[in-house]
């Protein structure tokens, strides 16, 4: 089972607490995850998986309840060369999950790993103000049929803090195909104001 199946099982096993979610988004020199690691944040404080190895989960933590409490999403920046010895910088999305964006992306994900299918999600972060989708995780298709329609995409909040280059989509020709979809269902993407990173789960 990989590691965001075994995130979206814990979900389906606790639906009735809710959740914010921590996500590597990217990482540079020597870190200990890379951007991708993701860890489950409870509205008890209860974790689960791991965004480092075990240096950054405790602050990532505080951060989760207040971003539980406000519903915004916040971009983190650790520089783990000055702090913790490992030589590297990670950037962390904390985004708090309403009920109905949870269920958009568990349940579209536990129905992929069910099924056997691919999912391509997408975590978009940055630090202008686009006006047309909240920053966050979302599910982009499912073995190519679309998962997300446009108007689906919430409104807009945005995370404090950011930086540091836009990022592209992979190489990988699914991938592909999922970047021009986001690009056409959300124009801020397009005029690269916000930041993309693409994932596929299967």
């Amino acid at each position: 089972m990989s590691e965001f199946a075994r995130l979206v099982a814990h979900w389906s096993q606790h639906r009735s607490r809710r959740f914010s979610m921590a996500t590597v988004v990217r990482t540079s020199g020597s870190t200990y995850r890379r951007a991708g690691a993701r860890m489950l944040i409870d509205d008890s404080g209860e974790t689960f998986g791991l965004v480092s190895g075990g240096c950054l989960e405790a602050e990532v933590s505080k951060h989760a309840a207040e971003t539980l409490r406000s519903g915004r999403p916040e971009l983190l920046a650790f520089d783990t060369r000055a702090q913790l010895g490992c030589r590297g910088t990670v950037e962390i999305l904390v985004e708090a999950f309403a009920e109905k964006s949870a269920e958009q992306l568990f349940s579209t994900a536990r129905g992929c790993f069910q099924q056997r299918r691919t999912l391509i999600g997408a975590t978009l972060f940055g630090d202008d103000e686009p006006s047309d989708i909240s920053f966050g995780s979302y599910p982009i298709s499912t073995d190519g049929i679309h998962a997300l329609a446009a108007t689906e995409l919430p409104g807009t909040d945005h995370p404090r803090r950011s930086g540091g280059a836009r990022s592209g989509p992979n190489p990988d020709p699914p991938l592909r195909t999922a970047w021009r979809e986001l690009r056409g269902f959300v124009p801020s993407i397009a005029s690269a104001v916000a930041i993309v990173r693409l994932w596929r789960w299967s």
